[in-house]
């Protein structure tokens, strides 16, 4: 009787450390979500506050600016540096921050030039990987991360939140002309690809056998 009842006990007693363990389990999850939840608000919290326009201060003649992505989950970049009267040269990347790194991949850099209207006539140069070392309490984001030497001194100070109408729409344009020159590129390989491709027929000489027969009569 004493063994029933010892038996008895000992279920009880796992019964219920299994239901705290079970329980604990369930409260660590929680915790868990919450964290996760409220990392990704401070995360678009801090994409809200990247976006705007900012201005080498070193160069003095390069420019960036920042646009949150469809995901808010990371930011849309375009810096411009004008060479000269007559082209510029622009990178294009979506960036994520991490920490205090604002980083890229395949970055895309074009030559842009204008014809005799104005209008830009981008070309293709490289890809590449990066980051910017952003500094939340001045507001700075330093390229030191770049693959070129020259951009690694740039330390872009914010001059604004937002963006003009006139702004919206350079950058529109900016956009098509990139398009279009992405799809011009994309034509050309296309049609490089068919002419790989296509080999030029041979024809055989087809022998006549009525012509053979006057030449043998005469």
């Amino acid at each position: 009787m004493r063994k029933n009842w010892s038996k008895i006990v000992c279920a009880l007693l796992l019964c219920l450390s299994l239901s705290a363990c079970h329980k604990n389990q369930e409260e660590a999850i929680e915790v868990s979500n919450s964290n996760s939840s409220v990392k990704e608000k401070a995360s678009k919290t801090e994409y809200k506050e990247l976006k705007g326009r900012y201005k080498d201060c070193v160069s003095g003649v390069a420019t960036l600016e920042i646009d949150i992505s469809e995901d808010k989950m990371s930011v849309d970049i375009v810096v411009n540096w004008e060479n000269d009267e007559t082209e510029l040269s622009r990178w294009t990347m979506n960036a994520s921050l991490q920490g205090s790194r604002l980083s890229y991949k395949d970055s895309q850099e074009y030559l842009i030039s204008f014809d005799n209207s104005g209008n830009e006539i981008p070309s293709s140069i490289s890809r590449s990987n990066g980051y910017f070392t952003y500094n939340a309490d001045k507001q700075t984001l330093i390229w030191n991360g770049s693959s070129q030497s020259r951009c690694q001194t740039c330390i872009f100070e914010k001059v604004s939140s937002t963006t003009t109408k006139e702004e919206e729409e350079r950058r529109r344009k900016e956009e098509e002309a990139l398009a279009k020159q992405k799809e011009q590129e994309e034509q050309e390989a296309l049609e490089q690809e068919s002419e790989e491709e296509y080999e030029e027929p041979v024809y055989e000489e087809e022998y006549d056998e009525e012509v053979e027969e006057e030449y043998i009569e005469e």
